[in-house]
C-alpha cells in the first residue's frame, strides 16, 4: 500500500513538473505558430529592408528582404520615382548656383541625396544649368542620373567615387572634365552623346564594371589614362575625328579585344 502510495506521488510530482516545464519552456515542447511577415523596414531598388514575424509566446524572427533592383521605363527606375528619389524631391537636395547671367552650375548636393535624379533643364530660380561643377556629386549615392542638353560641361570629379550605374547624356554635352567619372566602380553603362569633344584624363578610370564604350564621331581628344582599370571592358569604338589621344588611355584594359577604328 505504502509502495502505492509513493508511486503514486511519484507519478503527480512528474506530471507537475512535466506541465511546468511545458509552461516555462517554449524551446523544448512547443511548437511556434508564427504571424505573417511584417516589413519593418522596406526593401528599394537600391537597398535591403527587414521584416519580422512574431510567435504567440513571444518569440521574434527577423530576416534580410533583398533590394529589387531597378525597374526601368522609359530610362526612370519606377522603384526610385515611387520612393520620391526623382524628380521634384531629389531636386531640393541639389545645389544650384547662379553665375549672374541667365545661367548656373550644380555645385554640390545635400546629404541625404541618393538613388535617380533626372536633372532639370532650369534650376528653381529660373537659370539655365549649362555646367556640373568640378566634384558636385563626388562621393553622393547617386545611381543614375539623366542629364539635359542644356549642360555643356561636366566639371573634374564631378561624379568621382559615386555609387553611379547608369548616366544618360543628351546633345550638347560638349566637355567631360578629369576624373569626372573617376573610380566609379559600379558604372555599367553611358551614353555619349554626339556633339562631345573632349574627354579629360583619368575620366573614367577604374570604372570596373563599364563593358562597352562607344566614342562619337565629334571627340577631338582623349586625355591620359581616361579608360585605364576598367577591368570588364571588352569593346571599344573610336571616331576618325580623334586628333590627340594620350597615353596609357587603355593601360590594364585586360579583358579589352575589341578595338574598332
Amino acid at each position: 500500500m505504502k509502495t502505492n502510495n509513493k508511486l503514486c506521488v511519484i507519478l503527480l510530482v512528474a506530471i507537475i513538473a512535466i506541465f511546468t516545464i511545458t509552461l516555462c519552456s517554449c524551446d523544448l515542447f512547443h511548437i511556434h505558430r508564427f504571424s505573417e511577415w511584417e516589413d519593418i523596414e522596406k526593401a528599394d531598388c537600391v537597398f535591403d529592408g527587414t521584416a519580422k514575424r512574431r510567435c504567440k509566446c513571444g518569440e521574434v524572427e527577423s530576416k534580410i528582404v533583398p533590394a529589387t533592383g531597378h525597374i526601368y521605363v522609359d530610362g526612370v527606375c519606377q522603384g526610385c520615382e515611387l520612393k520620391g528619389y526623382t524628380a521634384k524631391e531629389n531636386i531640393s537636395k541639389v545645389i544650384f548656383t547662379s553665375m549672374g547671367d541667365g545661367t548656373c552650375g550644380i555645385t554640390g548636393t545635400r546629404d541625404d541625396l541618393r538613388g535617380s535624379l533626372i536633372i532639370p533643364e532650369y534650376s528653381p530660380d529660373g537659370d539655365l544649368v549649362t555646367a556640373i561643377c568640378n566634384t558636385a556629386f563626388f562621393n553622393v549615392f547617386v545611381t543614375d542620373v539623366v542629364i539635359p542638353g542644356s549642360v555643356k560641361e561636366i566639371g573634374a570629379g564631378a561624379f568621382g567615387m559615386s555609387a553611379i550605374m547608369r548616366v544618360t547624356l543628351s546633345s550638347g554635352t560638349t566637355t567631360i572634365g578629369d576624373q569626372a567619372f573617376y573610380s566609379c566602380v559600379g558604372l555599367q553603362e553611358i551614353l555619349l552623346p554626339d556633339g562631345l569633344t573632349s574627354i579629360g584624363k583619368q575620366a573614367f578610370e577604374n570604372c570596373e564594371l563599364l563593358e562597352e564604350i562607344v566614342i562619337p564621331d565629334s571627340v577631338a581628344y582623349i586625355g591620359d589614362l581616361a579608360f585605364s582599370y576598367c577591368d570588364e571592358l571588352v569593346s571599344v569604338k573610336l571616331p576618325s575625328s580623334l586628333t590627340s589621344i594620350e597615353r596609357g588611355v587603355f593601360n590594364c584594359c585586360d579583358k579589352l579585344s575589341d578595338i574598332e577604328i
